[in-house]
């Protein structure tokens, strides 16, 4: 029985050795076949996607090992709005205040200083 687990595995092992370029142009060139399917494009969307915030118990994990993480700090506002218990939806934050590059003050500086021309 060794010895058969042993053949296959080096029967596995070898093939992942054979793999380089073509050494010569009329070479065919084998693909690889994938066996197992990606699995991530038939999974529903998270919970954290979905409601922009992380669900109840790893919130309140994350405050107690972590409370200045992330997903301690959107719990905590999540929890201060009720936003839990009203089951509410998505919550995304909108601020409300100029740019930056939008408060700058255009154009030359004020002139401060008088200068003496000297014609007196």
């Amino acid at each position: 029985m060794r010895l058969f687990l042993f053949a296959c595995l080096l029967a596995l092992f070898s093939a992942d050795l054979t793999a380089s370029q073509p050494s010569q142009p009329g070479q065919r060139i084998w693909p690889r076949i994938d066996l197992i399917p990606p699995l991530g494009v038939k999974l529903s969307p998270s919970y954290a996607r979905l409601h922009n915030r992380p669900s109840r118990r790893v919130g309140r994990w994350a405050d107690h090992l972590a409370p200045t993480s992330r997903e301690a700090i959107a719990w905590n506002e999540a929890k201060s709005q009720q936003a839990y218990k009203q089951k509410r939806g998505r919550l995304e934050k909108h601020y409300f205040y100029p740019k930056p590059w939008e408060g700058l003050l255009l154009g030359p500086r004020p002139q401060t200083v008088q200068a003496d021309d000297g014609l007196r």
